[in-house]
């Protein structure tokens, strides 16, 4: 992959983002609060992805194309940053999420759903993997 070195010198507009929004909103996008806070937004998201760099011992500044020290928040690198952990999420994104029933954390993976369904249909309700003898339901 190229390295695209103008992504670390090349400064962000923060005030377009505004713009930008609204031209989104205009054709579909289902944005409420982006749309009279996007500036701040963004240098909320900008912020937290530059702290967790610096965390994974990355830089905090960066030269710009003048040669001069900026903050690295500021640099289309993390524009691009953002918009790709976007994607990921988006990707993974389900429309409804599920709640807890009783109180009990929901098994994301799905584990045990198919468990708790054989326990119900056969009788067994576990196999103790060591000595491979069932517990069964009475």
């Amino acid at each position: 992959m190229p390295a695209y070195p103008h992504l670390m010198t090349r400064a962000l507009n923060f005030r377009s983002i505004e713009a930008r929004i609204h031209a989104a909103a205009t054709l579909g996008a289902p944005w409420e609060r982006e749309l009279t806070d996007s500036e701040a937004m963004a240098k909320e998201q900008a912020a937290k992805i530059v702290k967790e760099l610096v965390e994974q011992g990355g830089p905090a500044t960066v030269r710009d194309s003048s040669g001069n020290k900026v903050a690295l928040e500021n640099m289309h690198v993390i524009a691009l940053i953002a918009y790709l952990q976007r994607v990921g999420v988006d990707l993974f994104a389900t429309e409804t999420e599920e709640q807890p029933v009783d109180g009990q954390p929901i098994d994301e993976s799905g584990a045990g759903t198919e468990a708790s369904e054989t326990a119900e249909s056969t009788g067994v309700e576990a196999v103790n993997l060591e000595t491979g003898t069932e517990d069964v339901n009475d």
